[in-house]
């Protein structure tokens, strides 16, 4: 690609094409920059193809039971992705919580 800038070839000892002695400056530009670009483009559609990936995985690993730390005033302040061994203990919790609160 960045040889097509070339505008003067080295030969060797055998007569083959060699490195390139003097560039096009303006090809060899517009080729970096078609380079740059062509990359940037590429990131960007594997960064967001990874984003969404990430958030549809997420989506559907989130819970609708929060974690006991999370309530506070019957209000739900965060939300965490749960098991359903956290469920069992968050369970638990309430019921010791709301024992509490009945002798507070």
């Amino acid at each position: 690609f960045i040889d097509k800038a070339c505008i003067l070839w080295n030969e060797t000892s055998c007569g083959d094409k060699g490195a390139c002695q003097e560039y096009n400056n303006t090809d060899l530009m517009k080729a970096a920059v078609t380079m740059a670009m062509v990359a940037k483009i590429i990131g960007t559609i594997l960064y967001f193809t990874g984003w969404r990936l990430w958030a549809h995985r997420e989506k559907h690993n989130s819970a609708s039971i929060p974690y006991s730390d999370d309530v506070k005033g019957g209000v739900v302040t965060n939300a965490h992705v749960t098991t359903e061994s956290d469920n069992r203990e968050f369970e638990r919790e309430l019921n010791v919580a709301a024992l509490q609160s009945d002798f507070a």
